[in-house]
């Protein structure tokens, strides 16, 4: 899954319905035909805040082992999945990257 599509179905599983993915600097906000607002910019693979307000909205557990992080996503439906991403030198953009996945199967069970 690209970062596209990824960032776009962890927006929907939160409700960012409004948000459009602007290619030339890999984020998403409100935008029309002319322009963005970036006061909308939203992405939580590179935003701590942002991540941090998708595991808790959509309630994401998180747990931490010695070399890597898992993002546990129990929407109302029961258990989807389990995202696993290894730290590789950064436990932050690691963690950002699972609560993201997870926050992704949530947006794709949710469908169109």
């Amino acid at each position: 899954m690209d970062e596209k599509e990824l960032l776009t179905l962890a927006a929907r599983a939160v409700g960012l319905t409004n948000l459009k993915w602007i290619p030339v600097w890999n984020f998403m906000a409100e935008r029309d035909d002319i322009s963005f607002d970036l006061d909308t910019k939203w992405n939580p693979l590179e935003s701590n805040e942002d991540a941090f307000t998708l595991a808790v909205t959509l309630r994401i557990d998180l747990e931490f082992g010695a070399q890597d992080v898992a993002a546990l996503a129990w929407p109302e439906q029961g258990h989807i999945g389990t995202f696993l991403a290894h730290y590789n030198g950064d436990p932050l953009a690691a963690t950002r990257r699972a609560i993201t996945q997870a926050a992704a199967e949530i947006g794709k069970e949710m469908g169109e």
